[in-house]
This record gives structure tokens, sequence and C-alpha cells, in this order.
């Protein structure tokens, strides 16, 4: 594998935090998703709504957004991450920033009808990805 070979995939001082926002956004994600399904029975004991949920969705898609373009510029699996990465990061940053209504816009009804727990799944897949590939 190619992590393996590379000597700067796992860089503390920026892969570290990667992984934690990773996991805490990834989370809010995919705990609720397979307490629907019933795999799991237990549930968050918060669950982000409202502008919590908005805020959340904003700053994940720009974590997202700037952890792409850090991927870009040394890439270590490849520039393919990054330019994914960019592009979902805009789209979730702008999903979030309309359900706040900063934006002086709106954007097309299908992205905002994508559910919050996929968005957070999404962030959370990709910036795990990411934690290890600087």
């Amino acid at each position: 594998m190619k992590i393996f070979k590379n000597k700067k995939a796992w860089e503390g001082s920026k892969s570290f935090p990667t992984l934690i926002v990773a996991l805490v956004i990834g989370s809010f994600g995919i705990i609720p998703l397979l307490n629907n399904l019933g795999v799991i029975s237990f549930q968050l004991p918060f669950t982000p709504t409202g502008t919590i949920l908005s805020i959340l969705l904003a700053f994940g898609g720009l974590f997202l957004l700037f952890s792409g373009f850090r991927e870009i510029m040394d890439p270590s699996f490849g520039p393919a991450i990054g330019w994914i990465s960019i592009l979902l990061g805009i789209v979730i940053a702008l999903v979030g920033a309309t359900s706040l209504n900063i934006l002086p816009f709106a954007l097309p009804a299908f992205l905002l009808t994508i559910p919050a727990n996929i968005l957070f799944v999404i962030i959370g897949i990709l910036l795990i990805i990411l934690s290890f590939a600087y």
C-alpha cells in the first residue's frame, strides 16, 4: 500500500486534528443512520438540529475544502481525492450556509433535501482518508 511506502502519509501535526474532526463529525451522521436502520440500539444524547446543524455542516464543508486544497498542494494519494474533497466541501458548505440564510442566492432544491446524516458521513469518510493522505 502506498500509505506505508510514503513516510509523509501520517504527519501528526496535520493528520491528528483532521482525524479527530472526521470522527466527531462522522459520528453525528453514522450513529443516527445506524440507529434508524436498527443496527444499533443506542442514540447520541445530543443530536444537532437547527442552527447548530447548519453551523456544523458549514464548518465540516469548509474543513473538507481546506483539507482538499492541502492534498492538492502535496498529493499523497494523487490529486483526485483532493478535487473530490474540494467539490464536495464547497457543496456541503453552501448547504450549511443556505440553512443559516447568509447567502444572497438560493441553491437547487435537490441539494437541500439531502439528509444531514448522509452529509456528515461523507464529510467523515473523506476527512479520514485525507488524514492519512498528508
